[in-house]
This record gives C-alpha cells, structure tokens and sequence, in this order.
C-alpha cells in the first residue's frame, strides 16, 4: 500500500450507491484542490480519479491500485472499506469493481482455459493462480454452478504463492489443459511436469492483467463487463450471472433498435 492505514472499516447506513450529481464548478476546483494537494505531499501517487463521495462530506480518491477517502481540505486520508450496515455491501470494493470494469469483446478468450457447464451460455473471465487457496475454493464452487462457460486466466503471483509460475506453466504445457487445471484445483493431482513448450501465452496474459490492474486472485469479470473480485457464494454467484446476462440482453436489445 502507498499509504498507511488510518482507518480500518467506516460502518455508514449509506445504502446509496456511488452516483455522482451534476457537478459544480466550484466541485471541479475542490476535486483539482485535492489532487494536488495530495500528489505534492505523496510524491509518485497516480490519482486517476477525485470526486465527492455520496456521504459523510468524504470524497473519494482513486489510485493506480486503491481506492480512498479524504476531507474536502485533505488533512488526512482514510484507508480502509465503506460497509453498508444494511445490506452488509462493501461499497468500497463495489465501487473500485466499477471502475475496473471492461468490454467483454477485449479479452483474448483464446488464450484462457475453457470451461463449459450445461448449454454454457453465461459467461465468466476468471483470473486464477494454482497455488491461490481462495482461487481453489472458487474452483470447487463453480462445480455445482450449471449453464456457464468460465474462461480461466492463469494468472500466477509469484510474490504471494511462490512456485505458482512454474505450477501455471506445467498446466499450460499439458497436453489437455482444462483437465490438468481441474485435476490440480479440485483434486490436487500434480499436473504433468513438463514445461518445455511455449509459454508466450502466459506473458500475454500477465501484460492483459496489468493492462486491467488485476493484482489480486480471483479477479472475475462478467459478460456485462463487471468487475468481482474473491470468492462468492454460489447463490450470489449464480444472481451475478444473471444480472449479467440481463444487462448483456438489454445492452443488445437496445443496439437493434
């Protein structure tokens, strides 16, 4: 983290979703304020984004890989998540997912791993590492979720689990790499060790998540284009799909018209 934690969780009833109004000039000149503020007392900060936060007089500040908080002067800064205390909802994690959202038609499917389940006709993008113990237990969920075809990035973070490149490119280089990656991740059977084959998919693929500042696993993303990140239940899982498929429907139902 570029900034040390303040602040752990805010718990606010905020129900209200990340929605900016119309904004001001006078917004404009206190979201600028910020920003410079900010970069000025934190050299090498990247500040995509500043803008009022939809409670509590905070506007949130978004950078290369975190999303934060500060006062309208920016004497300090709040790191940490926004919790609704209704719904439960990180609205600091839904939020930064928003923001990191893409045009499914830009992912390069060819070079994930294909999964399909009943007529597979929702869709997932999941960014895995073999040795991620959240990424195996999302595995063992998406088994009993029917009607879907995940594609499975082999996305390793050597810094977190080290020897996941080398467990991603003896699964790469298997003969049948659907069934080396479920054989590892369901069963733990080694996968062949083999790793004298091309590996310039996996490069492609590191440069994709870095692109798409994927920089934790699992890293989901829907056919809509929406972000998720870390494990889910099933039932919340399948309402994602859903939801997904829903947006995707109308998206070209409105396209046709």
């Amino acid at each position: 983290m570029m900034m040390k934690r303040l602040m752990g969780i805010l718990l606010l009833g905020a129900g209200a979703a990340f929605a900016a109004a119309g904004e001001s000039s006078k917004d404009i000149e206190t979201q600028a304020a910020i920003k410079t503020r900010l970069e000025s007392r934190f050299p090498g900060i990247q500040i995509e984004q500043v803008r009022a936060a939809p409670w509590g007089g905070l506007y949130e500040v978004v950078t290369a890989g975190e999303l934060v908080y500060t006062t309208r002067d920016a004497a300090v800064v709040f790191s940490g998540n926004v919790v609704d205390v209704e719904t439960r909802e990180n609205l600091t994690r839904k939020r930064f997912n928003d923001l990191r959202a893409i045009d499914w038609k830009s992912l390069p499917l060819e070079l994930a791993i294909k999964t399909t389940r009943g007529d597979g006709r929702r869709e997932l993008a999941v960014f895995a590492d073999p040795l991620c113990p959240f990424c195996q237990q999302l595995e063992t969920q998406l088994a009993g979720v029917t009607n879907v075809t995940v594609y499975t990035f082999l996305y390793p973070l050597e810094a977190i689990h080290p020897g996941a490149t080398e467990k991603a490119r003896q699964i790469w280089c298997a003969a049948d790499r659907g069934a080396a990656w479920t054989e590892w991740m369901v069963k733990r059977a080694p996968p062949p060790g083999n790793t004298d084959c091309d590996t310039k998919g996996l490069t492609a693929i590191r440069e994709l998540g870095d692109r798409l500042k994927v920089d934790s696993t699992p890293t989901m993303y829907f056919r809509s284009g929406q972000r998720a990140t870390g494990t889910v239940g099933n039932e919340q899982l399948e309402r994602m799909l859903d939801v997904a498929g829903a947006a995707e429907r109308k998206v070209s139902q409105n396209s046709a018209k």
